[in-house]
């Protein structure tokens, strides 16, 4: 395996691995967002400093085995992990409402905690909805 996965030798050129580079700002901004040091954010990964400093870097891609510890440390879950690494986006939520009412604040730049209540919000109105339709169900 070549020191780098980010660099690619094509032609007698060097390429960029578009996918880990953002991966690997994704990995620094949030690291800095938790206000954590490299130092610290290794430490609860469970890895060297070494380590992330060369995820961070894109200077090389993370080994299936160390994909829970930086779920740990960015408080992300695994399957995050693994969706920025392949450069997609995991689905958050089973319910396309909640999906989309996520992803249209994350466009607009709300704060996490806003589409949190926001989808707290559409979940109880919905619930009223239900109960409103089949007041059966809600004696049961």
């Amino acid at each position: 395996m070549p020191r780098s996965e980010r660099l690619r030798r094509t032609q007698g050129q060097l390429s960029v691995d578009h996918q880990l580079m953002r991966f690997a700002a994704a990995l620094k901004r949030r690291r800095v967002e938790l206000g954590l040091g490299v130092g610290d954010a290794a430490r609860i990964a469970g890895v060297h400093r070494s380590a992330w400093n060369a995820w961070e870097s894109g200077m090389k891609r993370p080994m299936d085995s160390s994909l829970r510890g930086i779920a740990d440390a960015m408080q992300w879950q695994v399957a995050e992990v693994q969706a920025k690494l392949d450069g997609t986006e995991p689905q958050r939520f089973a319910h396309r409402d909640d999906q989309a009412l996520w992803e249209t604040g994350e466009r607009e730049g709300w704060p996490e905690e806003m589409r949190e209540e926001l989808i707290r919000v559409r979940r109880e109105w919905e619930a009223r909805a239900r109960a409103r339709r089949d007041p059966d169900q809600q004696a049961g």
